[in-house]
């Protein structure tokens, strides 16, 4: 039968690794069991074997066999020796594993993924399973013959290798796979927030909606005075309510949560033991899980199902930035349902615990309702992207959504090496390539110089485009073979080819892995995939599955860089990741003096952008032609601004496209954190920004802007602004009593040169300081503060005893950096404005843009 691989996972009671597909006809999960013998290992080099002797003469549960690997980083074969033990752990994860004992190698890669390397198996392909044999499916109706004539093929038999590879595996079909929503309320005071640490408080409801109909809520009633309906059931037992919840549970092959491993089942599972549920009535299991770079995740797993936390995905920056177009800025469930669909939860007045159970109901379901429309708009776009990523990361479901770019790209790379019988580097081999940077960094904290930022000049500029350099950082990899073995290779003759601003050099006599993995991704999505999308003659469908792949590419190839620029990431090299940047800054700065020749103006620039002033289409079209002859980079306009707003700050600028709508990077007006009252200012301001058409809008847009604000400040100091607009809703991330802790003690001589003790303490976050005013605050508290004229100059709103208690100063403070920015550039002064004193003069004012002051 034709199976769907979904997951993989470690059965420690029969020391294998466990498959598990979705069969599509019964729509349920089917687990397989290795019955190859397949074995946990890692490998050591031969100088290592007396040590290795030792330990194996007392721990018999080692074998030990030789193996042939090809070292990269030294270009050669080498032998290894090949250590198998009969469980993971005798591998690594505790004090007494093998990787503790002896210098070893891949011996960080957990099991599973080991295992789905080794037998070259990839979570979201389709397989043929009969009688325990497991058979990759091939789709024999994949015409190549497109992708071969729209990429360069024939030069490299690796990268052919890899482009057809890539297709045959990202354009097989997918299932619709059966799936439930689960969402929990508990009982909440208002201040503080259930923990599952002491689950005190009681579920008060729990909603499920499924893709194939199913919908359900089940709410506790203590009164029982409520008849059940076809969607609502009451329960006057809370217990009765949690096993029959459990039950429903167990039903559906996929659960998909919000922050479910955070809370919601983390809570379920707690409620039900604190309540002597039977723990095999309880389909939950909790674990923390550490993964190679250092980091740990606490995963909460479905018992016969895999279990999808939306949240761990949406807050992804990769899929947030690049997978939907920042659409979303905050991560809570209202804020990205209403970026994404169009929906949103269902307001209420006060404390949850003040709905009646109808109403409760209502709003839990509309949650579960939302959490599953997350997964099936645009045609169950979500899924077919999860799908997409698990085919290049070769990563379970499960772990793909909880994951990131780091582990996506750990799971990419690591599975072609293992694939191709390449020995895994340790962070020691890559170290020897070099670890001091060759230009000093710019940013605190990085070890590197990173991208190109133009300083801007600050003014208004009308008629601008934004050219951007098509997959910069991937194009630069592949076009200059940069791989953690190409740069700084052992050949002497390759030493000539030197990188710009660095001390390094690339390989010219082999194709780095990197260089081969990104550049064949990076091509077919924008020579294939892009094409196939639009292509005449294909059906609707057909062009929204080429979509999703565009998209899933892009996600990967904005994450590539990145990912080799992280230290945690098991192949950083610092050398590496240094000749990318500054590849980056070299073609930046050769394109724009190409463009300044041309007699183009060049007013900013920002690592893969540029906003040229008045251009010409012929003119942009000669440096698109140019920067793709010389560097081999695709130079595209991206956005016609009709004008754009330059602050003095790199990264801070407003833009107003030509179809009339705000592009903004960096203003803080928009930022969740900032007082609504701000807030709704801001937006008004943008509402008048967007109108401005031509020159001539500017002057009476300027004294629109100079009343909203002025009358804004009126608001406040006459008090007509409420205490809720006024605040600041803040999390309180973790424990109060965890800040201000000591940090030290030192000894210090008074005026009487008398030595005494004095202790140093953490500062305290204002928001903290305010969250330890209030009774039972812990981690996940939501606290809303007011700015106060008291020492403190912070309180919570609930303190707040008299409108005379607010520092109305601090909001005007505030006022005046957040608007700031932008009236300097339209030759405005914030003091100027609220003091009602004289502007410019409407001569000042016709001369307004920065270009047409130089010009004169």
């Amino acid at each position: 039968m034709r199976l769907f691989l979904v997951s993989a996972t470690y059965n420690n009671k029969r020391f294998c690794v466990d498959l598990i597909f979705y069969n599509p006809e019964t729509e349920k999960l089917v687990t397989i069991s290795d019955f190859t013998g397949h074995k946990p290992y890692c490998l050591t080099r031969e100088e290592f074997k007396p040590t290795l002797d030792e330990i194996t003469a007392t721990e018999l549960k080692y074998s030990i066999s030789s193996v042939e690997r090809y070292d990269s980083i030294a270009d050669m074969d080498v032998n290894m020796l090949k250590v198998q033990a009969p469980d993971p752990l005798s591998i690594g994860g505790n004090s007494e594993s093998i990787r503790n004992k002896i210098v070893t190698w891949e011996s960080d890669i957990r099991y599973y993924d080991r295992y789905l390397y080794d037998n070259e198996l990839i979570c979201g392909l389709w397989y043929d399973v009969d009688d325990g044999n497991i058979l990759p499916y091939k789709d024999d109706s994949i015409d190549f013959s497109e992708v071969e004539s729209r990429l360069e093929f024939g030069k490299n038999k690796q990268y052919d290798e890899f482009v057809k590879n890539w297709v045959q595996i990202l354009n097989q079909s997918i299932p619709d796979i059966k799936r439930l929503s689960v969402d929990i309320e508990v009982e909440y005071d208002g201040d503080k927030i259930p923990t599952v640490n002491v689950p005190n408080k009681r579920i008060t409801a729990i909603g499920f909606c499924s893709n194939d109909g199913f919908k359900r809520v089940n709410v506790l009633n203590p009164k029982g005075d409520l008849p059940d309906t076809n969607t609502t059931f009451y329960y006057t037992s809370e217990y009765k309510m949690l096993v029959e919840s459990m039950d429903l549970l167990s039903t559906y092959p996929f659960i998909i949560t919000f922050n479910g491993d955070a809370f919601d089942l983390p809570y379920l599972y707690a409620r039900c033991s604190k309540l002597n549920i039977h723990y095999t009535k309880i389909p939950l299991t909790l674990k923390t899980t550490r993964i190679a770079d250092g980091a740990y995740v606490d995963p909460v797993y479905v018992k016969n199902a895999i279990h999808i936390d939306l949240y761990r995905f949406f807050k992804n920056p990769s899929i947030q930035n690049y997978a939907f177009s920042h659409k979303y800025s905050e991560f809570g469930l209202d804020a990205i349902a209403k970026g994404l669909i169009n929906e949103a939860k269902i307001t209420h007045q006060g404390s949850l615990n003040t709905l009646t159970p109808d109403k409760l109901a209502e709003y839990c379901l509309n949650d579960a309702e939302i959490t599953m429309k997350l997964t099936t708009f645009n045609d169950n776009l979500f899924m077919k992207l999860v799908t997409m990523i698990c085919r290049i990361s070769k990563m379970p479901y499960d772990d793909c959504t909880r994951y990131g770019a780091n582990q996506w790209g750990k799971g990419m790379i690591f599975s072609e090496m293992v694939k191709r019988n390449i020995l895994i580097p340790r962070l020691d081999e890559l170290l020897i390539k070099g670890t001091t940077a060759s230009k000093d960094a710019t940013i605190k904290d990085k070890k590197y110089a990173g991208a190109f930022v133009f300083t801007p000049t600050k003014g208004v500029y009308f008629d601008v485009k934004n050219v951007d350099f098509g997959s910069l950082y991937p194009s630069i990899i592949k076009e200059n073979n940069i791989s953690f073995e190409t740069i700084n290779c052992p050949h002497q003759s390759c030493m000539k080819n030197s990188i710009p601003e660095t001390t390094s050099w690339k390989c010219e006599k082999k194709f780095g892995l990197i260089s081969q993995i990104i550049g064949s991704l990076r091509d077919l999505r924008i020579n294939y995939y892009k094409f196939m999308s639009k292509k005449k003659g294909l059906t609707e469908d057909q062009h929204q599955f080429y979509d999703i792949i565009s998209q899933t590419l892009k996600v990967i190839m904005n994450a590539s860089y990145g990912i080799l620029g992280f230290e945690a990431f098991p192949l950083y090299c610092l050398p590496v990741a240094e000749s990318v940047t500054a590849y980056g800054r070299y073609i930046i700065l050769q394109t724009m003096d190409k463009a300044k020749s041309l007699g183009l103006r060049v007013v900013y620039g920002d690592t893969d952008s540029m906003y040229i002033h008045e251009s010409t289409e012929d003119k942009l079209n000669q440096v698109m032609v140019w920067t793709k002859e010389t560097f081999g980079i695709d130079l595209e306009l991206d956005k016609s601004y009709r004008y754009l707003v330059l602050t003095e700050l790199k990264k801070n600028y407003l833009g107003i496209t030509d179809k009339g709508k705000a592009d903004i990077k960096g203003l803080t007006g928009k930022k969740s954190h900032t007082p609504v009252f701000i807030r709704e200012l801001f937006f008004e301001v943008l509402d008048v920004l967007c109108n401005i058409q031509t020159e001539k809008d500017v002057p009476k847009a300027r004294e629109t802007m100079s009343e909203l604000i002025r009358n804004r400040v009126n608001d406040l100091k006459e008090n007509a602004i409420p205490f809720n607009k006024l605040a600041y809703n803040v999390v309180v991330n973790k424990n109060p009593d965890s800040y201000g802790k000591k940090v030290s003690s030192n000894k210090v001589k008074n005026l009487f040169g008398e030595e005494e003790v004095v202790d140093e303490y953490k500062s305290l976050p204002q928001h903290i300081k305010a969250a330890k005013m209030l009774p039972n605050i812990e981690a996940g508290s939501v606290i809303s503060i007011i700015k106060t004229r008291d020492e403190d100059g912070v309180k919570p709103k609930q303190l707040i005893k008299s409108i005379d208690e607010v520092d109305k100063d601090k909001y005007i403070d505030l006022m005046a950096n957040t608007f700031g920015q932008i009236l300097d550039s339209f030759k405005l002064d914030f003091k100027t404005i609220i003091n009602n004193s004289k502007q410019l003069t409407m001569d000042d004012i016709a001369n307004f843009v920065v270009l047409k002051d130089e010009k004169k």
